[in-house]
């Protein structure tokens, strides 16, 4: 004889309700806890690239200071103009952390038709030698800016090539550059 009741027990009912209560809040609790997780390991890793390596590297670095602003000494002989001068006003303003540099680069050029703006300017400095970029900040502008250039002259000058976009010629160009620290 079978005495197996054909209706469970409500104990039963009452045990499976729990039993996905509990599931319910176990899974929940993973999922904050993952998220939380996740925002402290983002704010770990902001700190730590913002503020800690910066700090570290500026302690330990030895190498040349060339933070401050520099100033565009000779204008760029234009090859694409047979070799007219520009009379370029070329400021740059140099952020230095370690071996890394930022800035800005503010430029005024008088040639066919006058421009002026600014670029935002990223680069390193390696046993003299300093490598930056600049670009321009507007996406609608184009505007491209390689420079590689020795620090000579007890930290002074900055002696070296530029290659840029000619906007004029629609062509990239090259020239000569010297800045000379002012600050």
């Amino acid at each position: 004889m079978n005495t197996t009741p054909l209706i469970p027990p409500l104990a039963a009912v009452a045990q499976d309700q729990l039993t996905l209560a509990h599931l319910s809040r176990d899974l929940l609790i993973g999922v904050v806890s993952g998220i939380v997780t996740a925002l402290l390991l983002l704010g770990f890793s902001f700190l730590w690239k913002r503020i800690i390596e910066p700090w570290f590297e500026a302690r330990v670095y030895r190498g040349l200071d060339v933070a401050g602003i520099w100033e565009l000494e000779n204008p760029i002989v234009n090859t694409a103009t047979n070799g007219k001068r520009f009379d370029d006003d070329e400021t740059i303003a140099l952020i230095q952390a370690a071996h890394r540099l930022s800035g800005t680069l503010t430029f005024t050029i008088a040639g066919a038709a006058t421009q002026s703006g600014s670029q935002d300017l990223a680069g390193e400095i390696k046993d003299r030698l300093v490598c930056f970029t600049t670009r321009g900040r507007s996406r609608k502008s184009v505007g491209y800016t390689c420079v590689l250039a020795e620090v000579s002259a007890d930290g002074q000058r900055m002696v070296g090539h530029s290659v840029y976009y000619e906007l004029d010629a629609s062509k990239v160009d090259s020239g000569s550059v010297t800045y000379v620290r002012k600050a």
